[in-house]
């Protein structure tokens, strides 16, 4: 059978005289190759280099290679604003936001549960959802939100760090596939952004 060696990032490679797998029925041979920590736990990103050789009965062989990247840093949200006006609004404003994240970032709606953010209220109900509106593959998502009727806040911000959600069946991730990590950090960039109690 033909071997493959993996050069990857870090201290950790793919010995030279690994067998690859054939695939039955057909003449093809296959390996799966899964990123492991370099070090440790620790992941190391970079270039990957692949060389396969595969030798014949008779002694001739031949070597091919190829190379891509291995990227496993979590696409991270960097900052959250509005490009709302700082004023009172609401039941029923439409307030933009946006939350931007430290590369480009895809998003994944199934079925009717697009991705939301929390926002927080000082009044019951303490908390409703901006929904996601637009942005897939680049670095800011634009989300809408809706104050309710009853709600109020004397600066407007998302509910907690874990206020990003993507969904029952949603995702957002980066070109990479790595999904988005777990936090919002950071409050939003307005100072007298609020939203007005009004009884339901």
């Amino acid at each position: 059978a033909p071997t493959i060696g993996i050069d990857q990032p870090g201290a950790t490679d793919i010995a030279a005289t690994t067998a690859m797998v054939a695939v039955p029925g057909t003449p093809y041979y296959s390996y799966t190759y899964t990123i492991n920590p370099a070090n440790g736990s620790t992941y190391i990103d970079g270039a990957v280099s692949v060389a396969v050789r595969a030798t014949d009965t008779a002694g001739n062989s031949r070597t091919a290679t190829a190379a891509f990247d291995a990227d496993t840093a979590l696409p991270e949200v960097t900052y959250v604003t509005s490009t709302a006006a700082d004023s009172a609004y609401g039941p029923g404003a439409s307030i933009p936001i946006s939350v931007t994240f430290s590369r480009p970032v895809f998003v994944g709606e199934v079925g009717s549960s697009p991705p939301t953010l929390a926002m927080a209220s000082l009044t019951a109900p303490l908390t409703s959802n901006a929904q996601y509106v637009s942005g897939s593959g680049t670095t800011t998502l634009l989300f809408n939100y809706v104050p309710l009727a009853g709600q109020s806040s004397s600066d407007l911000n998302y509910a907690a760090q874990t206020s990003l959600n993507v969904g029952a069946t949603g995702f957002i991730r980066d070109l990479a596939g790595n999904n988005i990590g777990a936090s919002v950090t950071g409050s939003i960039s307005t100072t007298t952004l609020t939203v007005t109690a009004v009884a339901a």
